[in-house]
């Protein structure tokens, strides 16, 4: 028997919005949505955005910011990391968790400068 549970996302998404399993949740990659009201050519505010939209799925699956252990940041600038970097750090202004920061040539849409996925402990 498996102890997995499936947070689903949209009807008919082709995945799903977190999975908790082994004592962890895995959230699948999170951008800006129009929830977030944010500017979409800046990437501090697509930053937020992107971040504020993970906080309200963790909670919507018992976590929280501060339980999350490992940050995947995808970027299609790396010049944007410094921009990054700095709303990041609202977010996780002491200890951090690991992170990966990627380059890609593009995301979802020409819009999106910014993707992230997170993994958290789950109790």
């Amino acid at each position: 028997m498996s102890n997995k549970v499936v947070f689903t996302g949209k009807p008919g998404a082709v995945l799903s919005k977190a999975v908790k399993a082994g004592g962890f949740l895995f959230l699948t990659g999170h951008v800006a949505g129009p929830k977030d009201q944010i500017d979409a050519t800046s990437i501090d505010s697509q930053t937020r955005g992107t971040l504020e939209s993970i906080s309200r799925t963790l909670k919507e699956c018992g976590a929280s910011m501060e339980d999350v252990v490992r940050v995947t940041v995808y970027l299609t600038d790396m010049n944007n990391k410094p921009g990054m970097d700095a709303a990041y750090r609202e977010f996780f202004p002491i200890d951090p968790p690991a992170r990966s920061t990627i380059g890609v040539k593009e995301l979802g849409g020409d819009e999106y400068l910014i993707e992230v996925d997170v993994i958290a402990i789950a109790e």
